[in-house]
């Protein structure tokens, strides 16, 4: 995983693959809540599919930033995991932009 500070209001993580994606989304949540003030962009380029404890990192990240008044924004998911959104009905809880490029326009609208 890596972390880039795009700017003071936003947050890009990074997933790779091959690693313990439950572990690097529960990072990202510790780097969010040391940050405090930020909008968290998650790439999932690299990401195969996501699964039940990924979702639940990702809940909580999402939850987290809520309470602040911020947002998570996911980008490129791929079809497997989109539709494992779909079947648990959890693509309405998640904000999902088909690139980066449109994930951080997104993010702009609101800054």
């Amino acid at each position: 995983m890596t972390i880039e500070n795009w700017s003071e209001d936003v947050v890009i993580v990074n997933l790779a693959p091959g690693t313990d994606v439950s572990g690097e989304l529960e990072r990202g949540i510790g780097i969010a809540r040391k940050r405090g003030d930020c909008d968290v962009l998650v790439d999932l380029a690299e990401v195969e599919v996501l699964n039940s404890s990924h979702m639940a990192s990702l809940l909580r990240l999402r939850t987290f930033l809520q309470t602040c008044g911020h947002r998570l924004i996911l980008c490129n998911v791929n079809p497997l995991t989109k539709g494992v959104l779909s079947a648990t009905g959890l693509e309405t809880a998640f904000e999902i932009r088909d690139d980066r490029a449109e994930a951080m326009a997104a993010m702009q609208t609101c800054h």
